[in-house]
């Protein structure tokens, strides 16, 4: 085996696409291209907001703290989207809304990120 076939940092910066379905549970023709979570721009984000936390740690204000906290989530879930099929223009803004407005998105961003299958499927063995 060579140490090239445990690499996943290239694709995970590239991602997969991610259906995107109605509240209604519907499957749209949408889809929302997906990093996982050894992407470049999830790691540094991630990095930011745990050094964040520690600062914060003794901080006794609990809105405050839960304030960062939902902060942060929100901005490891941007940096998990690379780009999407809507008419919206992709921007940060953009998807900060669309999470704002659709947090059952957030949370199939956040499952799909999660699945490493999604993103590196099991090779079928020839029988």
């Amino acid at each position: 085996m060579q140490i090239t076939e445990l690499f996943t940092r290239e694709k995970s910066n590239v991602g997969t696409k991610m259906p995107v379905f109605s509240p209604s549970n519907e499957k749209t023709e949408e889809w929302i291209m997906v990093r996982y979570l050894d992407c470049d721009a999830f790691r540094e984000v991630s990095d930011r907001c745990t050094r964040e936390a520690i600062i914060m740690k003794d901080e006794k204000n609990t809105e405050l703290k839960d304030l960062m906290q939902k902060r942060h989530k929100q901005e490891m879930l941007i940096a998990l989207v690379a780009d999407w099929s809507f008419d919206t223009e992709f921007t940060k803004e953009n998807v900060a809304t669309l999470l704002e407005n659709a947090p059952y998105i957030g949370d199939a961003i956040d499952r799909f990120a999660a699945t490493r299958l999604n993103f590196f499927p099991k090779e079928q063995k020839p029988s």
